[in-house]
């Protein structure tokens, strides 16, 4: 049984939170991941074991136009430049379905979470994320005497 509901809002802003199941989020992390809260562009969050993982779809750009950067509990990605089309003149188009456009994604990171890999494979941007837990805050087992 669920004692505390969440708004609608609050549940779409889990998307981008990885490995604070058990935690509460400081207000100022929820009120920026409202603003952050949209789908471009598209990706997916996914648990592998005791990683997690991070796909986004980025047709038509290269590892080139893109940073990911790692802050304190921070993970951003974005486009390096701005990255209109090189055609100034759409007219040639009949159909254009493909949106390259700029964009800043953040998601929130617990403590101790880290990049173990980034790599850009046919248009697919792949973090894999992972908790690395100091030995010194590793369970222990204690002797009983």
């Amino acid at each position: 049984m669920n004692l505390i509901s969440f708004s609608p809002q609050f549940e779409k802003m889990r998307n981008f939170m990885l490995d604070y199941e058990n935690k509460f989020e400081p207000l100022s992390y929820v009120a920026q991941s409202i603003s952050n809260s949209g789908t471009y562009p598209p990706h997916n969050i996914y648990k592998d074991g005791n990683k997690h993982v991070i796909e986004m779809a980025l047709a038509g750009f290269s590892k080139e136009d893109v940073i990911v950067e790692i802050e304190p509990n921070l993970l951003v990605v974005k486009t390096t430049k701005e990255t209109k089309d090189e055609d100034a003149s759409l007219e040639m188009y009949k159909y254009k379905g493909i949106a390259k456009r700029d964009f800043h994604r953040v998601f929130y990171l617990a403590d101790l979470m880290r990049v173990v890999s980034c790599k850009m494979d046919n248009g697919m941007l792949h973090i894999e994320i992972e908790k690395e837990i100091p030995e010194e805050q590793k369970p222990k087992q204690i002797t009983i005497e």
